[in-house]
């Protein structure tokens, strides 16, 4: 059976062609898709054909965000069936290394995660897949929220590494689709404060539409000195970088309060250069974050009971027939654009 997917041909070049779709196996589902978020990695493929050593051999199909409708199960499948709506956790992991056994499946060496070289995508009408990493969503969740669940749960997995909770302070460093996810995961988790900084006033103000207490333009004053004006000179308990600069990565050690934690949660491919120094006298944690582990579930639950909306994320859709078109505006758009979603 063949369907249509769209392909990464060379850099900032996508077009549609036909994909096999293969045999649903005993533990498959087999999906028809229905909305998929281009990612932050998605467009760095785009743009440049890589994302450090995973580089892309075209074609190549890229997405990871996806949720659709169930078509076909597998004979061992037993809790989805045709017609449920669903949404994929991207990353397949081995279940038997010692990560995986230890519950940080998402650092295991052997993890297939779609649409990172050389596994292919889910920018594609129709896809199988594993029924384990596959989840149910309920009446009152659309496949259009579904599709940024994903980038969700690395908000969540981020504001787990941190120790977000009632009585913290926190400041986010760059709203892009993850530094307001990470706010809305911080939100969730009932941290007491949330100041958030970026250097462009109309994503300070989706911000603050998502609940952040304070929003500081950096390019008009200083992170570093309005976080002390706002913390009385302690600093924050938890710093997370967003925006993947060496910059603000740097800047998140004027920030942080004494035995506090810096959360790196943006892909930084540069050198950075921390003074430990500073970093040892304060003795702060630096915690890194990669992708997320059982984070589908509490997403879908905190979503399903209202505690959060995704829909404020304010995604702009695009059908698939014009996928190309969408990795292009959000290319040239990616100052104003928090989230682009392919609508099949």
């Amino acid at each position: 059976m063949q369907t249509k997917a769209a392909y990464l041909m060379g850099t900032q070049d996508i077009r549609i062609g036909d994909c096999d779709v293969a045999p649903c196996g005993k533990d498959d589902v087999v999906v028809q898709m229905k909305h998929v978020g281009i990612c932050g990695s998605d467009m760095h493929f785009y743009e440049f054909g890589r994302i450090g050593r995973r580089v892309v051999t075209e074609p190549f199909i890229l997405g990871h965000e996806c949720a659709g409708i169930i078509s076909e199960v597998g004979e061992n499948v037993t809790h989805l069936k045709p017609g449920d709506k669903v949404v994929m956790e991207p990353g397949i992991p081995c279940g038997k290394c010692e990560f995986c056994r230890s519950g940080r499946y998402n650092i295991c060496p052997d993890v297939k995660f779609i649409s990172s070289p050389p596994d292919q995508g889910a920018m594609r009408q129709l896809m199988t897949y594993p029924a384990a990493w596959t989840y149910r969503l309920p009446d009152s969740i659309t496949t259009l929220e579904g599709a940024m669940i994903e980038p969700f749960a690395v908000g969540l997995h981020a504001a787990s590494r941190g120790e977000a909770g009632p009585g913290k302070t926190a400041a986010i460093l760059g709203t892009g689709t993850i530094g307001l996810m990470t706010l809305l995961a911080c939100r969730a988790d009932g941290i007491d404060k949330v100041y958030v900084s970026d250097i462009f006033e109309n994503r300070l103000d989706k911000a603050k539409l998502l609940g952040a207490d304070e929003t500081i333009c950096a390019a008009k004053e200083d992170t570093t000195e309005r976080i002390a004006q706002l913390t009385d000179g302690r600093g924050v308990d938890i710093v997370f970088e967003t925006a993947g600069s060496p910059k603000t990565a740097v800047q998140a050690v004027t920030l942080v309060k004494r035995g506090g934690v810096i959360v790196q949660v943006g892909n930084i491919t540069a050198e950075t250069p921390y003074v430990f120094n500073e970093l040892s006298r304060l003795e702060v944690d630096i915690r890194t974050v990669f992708r997320y582990h059982h984070m589908f579930q509490k997403a879908i639950g905190l979503m399903e009971n209202g505690t959060v909306d995704l829909m404020k994320i304010g995604p702009r859709i695009f059908p698939f027939e014009k996928t190309a078109e969408a990795f292009a505006c959000n290319l040239a758009e990616k100052k104003d654009i928090t989230k682009v979603v392919v609508e099949f």
